[in-house]
């Protein structure tokens, strides 16, 4: 992206700063998916307002230079002209408030002059904006509570944070523990939810047997108990966790981000319901909200697929599993949505197919052709009728 000399005094006069004092020479450093190695860094200019996410890691160990360095997050929702200034503590490896209060131990923002900044300006790398609309679009339902019920308030990870397993979650087992002054957690608090029972506590016979493989039960007892009745919160701890295991490198995001991929792929209900779904454990849920629901998620499920290099099963995911993963859960969801739903929702099936196309021409994916599944299902509507009417419900002619 090229910028006019009257577009970069815009960017510079209105953005944010990040500063940052002592980070080791050779440190690898990035902001909203961009990296690069340092060579007398002191930080960003230029950064939109909005949520950001700094990652930085220490160069490799001269007596272990193919181990790989823990990598450090930092979420911040950053306003226009804000400076944020950290410095690196070498004893705790990882960035640190410039100023803190003494007692508390909470961040005290530090105040620079434009004068002072533009002292710094020759080692301050520019935000990459060619990235901005990306990084938008990735991180749109994204808030800063959301931010800290799974990060924490200071908003700082790393690489090597757990989240509780699923069945340590529902035992009680493995707990997120908090630091009460610095708002800081030693491991992401994703949503907790058992997909392997997935129905509710006083579910008997078929009801049991339907909701173990359709999680549209599921799906509104997560949003209702635990996420404010509000499915964007559920959207929200996906894009968290995709960008965590992409630009952090932590596993326990793509644990997460899996589970709740699957979560909402494998729910038939919630379409068969698009057109009048009524309100079930408290949740009221209009056919509107089911179906931005999902053409948001569809909608960032094509983002996530533009922005992961073109090695990323071979290389950064191998022997994860990963593609086999992403294609069945993308095809099984069209497939629901397709079969159950059969008015559909138009900026849904927009976003499937502008998601097909993406697929197709980055990975050679074959997605389910909407049109195909739903003529499909009307089909073996219809041949379960014929089979009806040529059993017992057959009609039966009398002769008078």
């Amino acid at each position: 992206m090229r910028l006019t000399p009257e577009g970069a005094e815009y960017h510079y006069e209105t953005g944010a700063f990040i500063i940052v004092s002592d980070l080791p020479e050779g440190s690898q450093v990035g902001i909203d998916g961009e990296d690069k190695v340092t060579s007398q860094f002191m930080g960003y200019k230029m950064i939109p307002s909005g949520l950001h996410l700094f990652t930085h890691s220490p160069p490799a160990a001269s007596d272990a230079p193919m181990a790989m360095p823990v990598r450090h997050g930092l979420f911040r929702t950053l306003r226009s002209r804000q400076t944020l200034v950290l410095k690196y503590s070498a004893e705790e490896e990882e960035l640190i408030p410039n100023l803190a209060d003494a007692q508390t131990g909470e961040e005290v923002e530090t105040v620079l002059t434009r004068e002072h900044l533009k002292t710094l300006d020759p080692n301050l790398g520019v935000y990459p904006l060619y990235l901005a609309k990306v990084w938008q679009n990735m991180t749109n339902c994204i808030t800063t509570g959301d931010v800290e019920r799974v990060v924490g308030k200071a908003g700082k990870l790393d690489s090597l944070m757990e989240s509780p397993a699923d069945d340590e979650v529902v035992k009680g087992k493995g707990k997120v523990q908090k630091v009460a002054q610095t708002g800081e957690m030693n491991t992401l608090d994703f949503v907790a939810f058992d997909l392997k029972r997935s129905w509710g506590a006083d579910a008997v016979g078929e009801e049991v047997t339907r909701y173990s493989k359709d999680k549209s039960w599921l799906w509104r007892h997560v949003v209702n108990t635990h996420l404010e009745s509000n499915p964007q919160r559920l959207l929200a701890e996906i894009q968290l966790a995709f960008v965590i295991f992409l630009y952090v490198q932590n596993f326990a995001g793509l644990l997460a981000y899996k589970r709740l991929l699957s979560l909402c792929a494998r729910c038939e209900e919630l379409f068969q319901d698009l057109d009048d779904v009524s309100p079930a454990d408290g949740v009221t849920l209009t056919r509107e909200s089911i179906g931005q629901f999902y053409s948001l998620l569809i909608k960032t499920l094509e983002v996530h697929i533009k922005v992961v290099p073109e090695t990323f099963f071979t290389v950064e995911l191998a022997g994860t599993g990963m593609e086999d993963f992403w294609f069945a859960e993308i095809e099984t969801l069209i497939r629901n949505y397709g079969s159950n739903a059969r008015r559909g929702d138009v900026e849904l099936d927009s976003a499937i197919g502008s998601l097909s196309e993406t697929v197709r021409s980055k990975f050679g994916w074959g997605l389910p052709d909407l049109r195909s599944v739903r003529r499909k299902a009307e089909e073996d509507e219809d041949d379960d009728g014929d089979e009806l009417e040529e059993g017992e419900d057959a009609p039966v002619v009398v002769e008078l």
